[in-house]
């Protein structure tokens, strides 16, 4: 009997010890590690941590196995290349760190940039801080860059930024923030134009580099003019402007990307600020950019309002009784055009006339004319007439009279 309550109390203590371990499980806190590759690299995620190691880069790729929770990147010495289009996947990244003998990576405050900080290659989404300076050591920006950031309100470019590449600020606040009608700016880069009825466009002063894709397939284009200062036209800038026929360029550019003009058909005529000496330095991608280089180039072109010379106006359109008209004039070397308005007026002629009172020497006459257009009716006064035209014709007929006697 005390031999069978003995196997029952051994029985219910091993119960009560299962049930403790598994409750125990259950509370004690366990991250599960998730572990895989992409390209040459392999990655370990642990809660909203991702580790990406190996020897080489990521590959071209976007795909991201390990969803989109992560808020902190670390990348290991043996990564030589991420794809900058993989940064897409982080939405709740706040910081980036490179650890100790990388010779591709650097990381300073949570921001990612190449060894030598030419190249910021990505500023996290989620990064605390409402304004950001970019080192002056920076010259190119990548791709995406920005991607997505939602707490950057100002960015403060280097004065010397050469290259800002695509989608750079897109999906990010200063994108939004920086839209002027249409053209959006972020400090001294002409980032976007999304006004596709844009017809003329003269870009803002201190403007120093036009991002890749900047203008690509602003249809509505017909005439831009970019200003002094301006260095960097970035790749694909002026892609499929189809409509566009003018332009402007500064002496200050130096460099014209792959396609930056590629199939811009109806490009005539470019007002070009230097020499043709000046033309041979500047570098222009041969890439993709016959449209500008088969087309005419007007060397030491006007681009102050001071430079022109201008020719004579004439008449586009004839003011009426009603309507405005219009008239122009154009500079004799750039062709640039200046318009003026020719406000409302009536046309009247004296063909149609009506004399009510003629002219002598000691009054005035009178005469009613009518507008051509309206038929509004308009008093004048005719002058009175001087000694010569009152005794000119009797004059006259008396020297005929005298002739004949004679």
């Amino acid at each position: 009997m005390k031999g069978a309550k003995m196997k029952k109390s051994i029985a219910i203590m091993l119960v009560l010890c299962t049930l403790l371990a598994v409750l125990s499980l259950g509370v004690l806190p366990i991250s599960a590690i998730q572990i895989g590759s992409i390209g040459n690299c392999t990655w370990t995620l642990e809660g909203t941590v991702l580790t990406i190691g190996g020897n080489g880069g990521t590959g071209s790729t976007s795909n991201a196995p390990w969803g989109q929770s992560v808020t902190r990147l670390i990348i290991k010495p043996g990564v030589t290349a991420i794809s900058e289009s993989l940064f897409q996947s982080f939405p709740r990244l706040t910081e980036i760190v490179v650890e100790k003998g990388s010779q591709h990576f650097k990381a300073v405050d949570g921001v990612l940039f190449d060894k030598n900080m030419t190249k910021l290659i990505h500023y996290p989404a989620q990064k605390g801080g409402r304004s950001y300076t970019v080192p002056s050591t920076v010259k190119t920006l990548g791709n995406e860059a920005f991607y997505g950031n939602a707490r950057l309100v100002d960015i403060s470019l280097p004065q010397e930024l050469e290259r800002v590449g695509l989608n750079t600020f897109y999906g990010s606040v200063c994108f939004a923030l920086g839209s002027q009608n249409g053209v959006v700016y972020v400090d001294n880069c002409l980032v976007k134009v999304t006004n596709q009825k844009l017809k003329e466009l003269k870009v803002r002063e201190g403007t120093k580099v036009i991002a890749d894709g900047a203008l690509a397939a602003a249809w509505g284009l017909e005439d831009v003019i970019l200003p002094e200062g301006l260095r960097t036209i970035g790749d694909n800038a002026f892609s499929w402007c189809n409509n566009l026929m003018y332009i402007s360029f500064p002496y200050s550019v130096n460099y014209i990307g792959n396609s930056a003009f590629y199939d811009c058909t109806s490009l005539e005529l470019i007002f070009y600020r230097g020499s043709q000496s000046d033309e041979a330095d500047m570098y222009v991608d041969a890439n993709g950019n016959i449209d500008l280089l088969s087309a005419e180039w007007i060397y030491n072109a006007c681009y102050e309002s001071d430079d022109h010379t201008w020719g004579d106006y004439y008449v586009t359109k004839e003011a009426t009784c009603k309507k405005s008209g219009m008239t122009e004039h154009a500079c004799e070397i750039c062709h640039t055009r200046e318009a003026e308005v020719i406000p409302p007026r009536h046309k009247f002629s004296n063909d149609l006339a009506v004399v009510t009172k003629t002219p002598s020497l000691v009054r005035s006459g009178e005469r009613i004319c009518l507008c051509e257009g309206c038929g509004m009716q308009k008093t004048e006064t005719i002058d009175r007439l001087t000694l010569d035209e009152e005794v000119r014709m009797p004059l006259a007929i008396v020297a005929f009279i005298l002739l004949v006697m004679s």
